[in-house]
This record gives structure tokens, C-alpha cells and sequence, in this order.
């Protein structure tokens, strides 16, 4: 099973403890008294009441100003926007830094599936997150009072991921169960770490599973996007996505939203990627479920089903390797990692040479 990284940039004080995730479940909503990790068995505190050990910033060269404090205080009207530190000492209770800004904080142990409890504390406007595998990211924002409808950038929302300079995926809380500022807040998290068949190949995505805010329900199940629209190439790496391939601009036309590119020796027309100039060398990302593929016959022989059986516009030849069984579909590997999924087995499904079909929209430019 791999692990899970708890990691978390906050901007408040906060109290912590960890558990598996098949644990007793009595978070349902209704109170129940005291937090779960006081009522129910299995919790394990991952602060240990006295300093930050088992704690580290995420940059081992850049300042760490976070400090255990005795208490945290907040002003709603001389200093609404700060939490400042009263009394630093040995405790359980963390701040940010004096000033309320320093380097995001990540745990030294690793785990897999788990239920993470948390309290926190934010001063008015504050906007931060937990991130569970360093990737999937909680959102936790100053939300209290809008009657603007929640997007994922809200308090209780899983953060979108930005794709071409625009928020993709995500999912907003089902509710606003934001405090206001300078009140203590929860979030308990029911989280499933992504599954790895034994030779290393993911299997199934990561999924927030259930995540109760102030002991509301505000999230449900796995938000499909956020999950598998990676930003860069190396996120996409640790996601266990393999289709990222280097392309090359060819040509850019703004008015028609539409670029055109060079993958190995194929042509293929894509969406307009903004930001990037002729000649530029891209990564880009394509998910197998929008990917099509069919057996390419001999020279000259058409196919039952009137495909082509040489590569058109935005296809490409590729070896297959493997068929994968899946519920209700299959998943096509081709030489180099390219994976397509698709709803049957084609017909001529012993053929080794095999035509890929990349639809524009399907492909997407990413970070390296």
C-alpha cells in the first residue's frame, strides 16, 4: 500500500490526531460531545503536546517560524486579519509564525487510507489548505457569512486544479459550515490512498471519501477531476498517470482557439494554449478514458467498422503491450506507457499495431 503525506499550510492554530480509516465512525453529523479522537478508540495524536517533533517544512533551507504556543489571540477589531501568540511554551497548539505567514509543514511519517481530525483557528480573509499525499487539498478559507453560491475555492471544498491559467475540477461543500474568524473549526476527514497492483501500476485513484466540517457533511465520495487532471508532469508521475508526452508547437491561432503541434513525427491539432510561443517544447496530458484506439489491418485493407487503417489527422501507430479486464471496460497499454480505456475490445484484437485517436479537446498542456 503506498503512503499517505499529511501535509498542511495553515493559516491559524491547530490541534491534530490520526486514524485508520476503517476506525468506529460516530462523526455522522449529529453531535456527539466531545471530538472523536476523545469518545472513540484507535487515535493517536500526531503532535506530541510539547514541540514539533515528527514535523518538517516542506523546504529544509527556508525559515520555519512555526512555533507551540500557550494560546492565540485575535482581535475583531484592531487586528481582524492576525492570530498572534500568547505565551510561547511547550503544548499541543501550533501557530504560523508571529506574523501569520512562513512555510508550509509536513509530517515525517507517511501513511495510507486514514481519518485525520483536525482543529483550526483563521483570522478574517485567511486562505490555506490540507493536503493529504501532498497533492489533494482540503480547502480552508474565511467563508463565514458569504451568500455567494460555494465553489471549490470555499472552506470545505476540494481545490481545483489550474490547468492552462484556469481552475479545473474541484467540488464546492454542500454546505457553508464556515465559523466565523477567531473561532475554533474542524474538519474530519475520511481519506482512501490510491491503489497499486504489485507492479507498481496504479489501479485506482485516491479518494476523499466523507469530510464533515464543524460536523457537517460537506463532502461525499471522490471529485473525478481533481484527481485526474494533473497540473504538472511530475504530479501527473506521482498520480501514476502515464499519458504525458513532450510535444513541440507548430503553430498558434488565438482567433480560432486552436494550436497545432508535433508529437514524435505526427501532427495533431489541440486547444489554444496561452502563454506559450511557436517552437516552444510542452508537456501534455491526455486521460485514457478520451483517448480512442482500433487495430490498424494491412496496407490498403479497410475495416469492418470503416476505420481508417493508416493514421489520419490527431492519430498515431502504437504497439500494444497488454488488454486489461476492467468493470465494464478495458484498458489498452501501448509501448512508451500510453494507456487508453475504452468500453470493449475491438474487433481484431490480437493485431500488435494499433491506431490512436487523440481528440483536440482531450489534450490538455501541463507544467513539467
Amino acid at each position: 500500500m503506498r503512503s499517505t503525506l499529511i501535509f498542511f499550510s495553515l493559516c491559524g492554530a491547530f490541534s491534530l490526531c490520526g486514524a485508520p480509516a476503517y476506525g468506529q465512525m460516530t462523526a455522522d453529523g449529529d453531535p456527539h460531545g466531545d471530538a472523536p479522537y476523545l469518545i472513540e478508540p484507535g487515535w493517536r495524536p500526531l503532535l506530541n503536546g510539547k514541540d514539533l517533533t515528527g514535523w518538517h517544512g516542506v523546504d529544509p533551507k527556508a525559515k520555519n517560524d512555526w512555533m507551540t504556543v500557550r494560546g492565540v489571540n485575535w482581535e475583531r477589531l484592531l487586528g481582524p486579519t492576525r492570530l498572534e501568540p500568547r505565551y510561547p511554551e511547550p503544548t499541543g497548539k501550533i501557530l504560523n509564525g508571529p506574523n501569520g505567514r512562513t512555510i508550509n509543514l509536513v509530517t515525517e511519517e507517511k501513511f495510507g487510507d486514514t481519518e485525520v481530525y483536525i482543529e483550526f483557528m483563521l483570522a478574517k480573509g485567511s486562505n490555506s489548505g490540507v493536503y493529504l499525499h501532498g497533492l489533494y487539498e482540503v480547502q480552508i478559507f474565511d467563508s463565514y457569512g458569504t451568500e455567494q453560491a460555494m465553489t471549490s475555492s470555499d472552506g470545505g471544498g476540494i481545490y481545483h486544479r489550474w490547468i492552462n491559467e484556469h481552475g479545473e475540477g474541484g467540488s464546492a461543500p454542500k454546505v457553508n459550515a464556515s465559523r466565523r474568524p477567531g473561532e475554533w473549526q474542524s474538519y474530519q476527514i475520511w481519506f482512501q490512498a490510491p491503489r497499486f497492483d504489485a507492479s507498481g501500476k496504479k489501479v485506482e485513484n485516491a479518494k476523499y471519501l466523507r469530510v464533515l466540517h464543524n460536523g457537517r457533511l460537506v463532502q461525499h465520495g471522490s471529485p473525478k477531476d481533481v484527481l485526474t487532471r494533473p497540473a504538472t508532469a511530475e504530479v501527473a508521475e506521482l498520480l501514476g498517470h502515464k499519458n504525458v508526452l513532450s510535444a513541440e508547437i507548430l503553430g498558434l491561432d488565438p482567433g480560432r482557439n486552436t494550436s497545432r503541434l508535433r508529437i514524435d513525427d505526427f501532427e495533431m491539432a489541440a486547444p489554444y494554449f496561452r502563454g506559450h510561443l511557436i517552437g516552444d517544447r510542452i508537456s501534455v496530458f491526455t486521460r485514457p478514458e478520451d483517448l480512442r484506439a482500433w487495430p490498424q489491418t494491412q496496407p490498403g485493407r479497410a475495416l469492418k467498422s470503416n476505420k481508417s487503417d493508416r493514421p489520419g489527422p490527431n492519430q498515431i501507430q502504437a504497439t500494444l503491450e497488454r488488454i486489461v479486464p476492467l468493470p465494464n471496460a478495458v484498458r489498452l497499454e501501448f509501448a512508451g506507457g500510453l494507456t487508453v480505456t475504452q468500453s470493449a475490445v475491438p474487433e481484431a484484437a490480437t493485431a500488435r499495431e494499433w491506431i490512436v485517436e487523440f481528440p483536440p479537446e482531450a489534450i490538455r498542456a501541463i507544467g513539467r
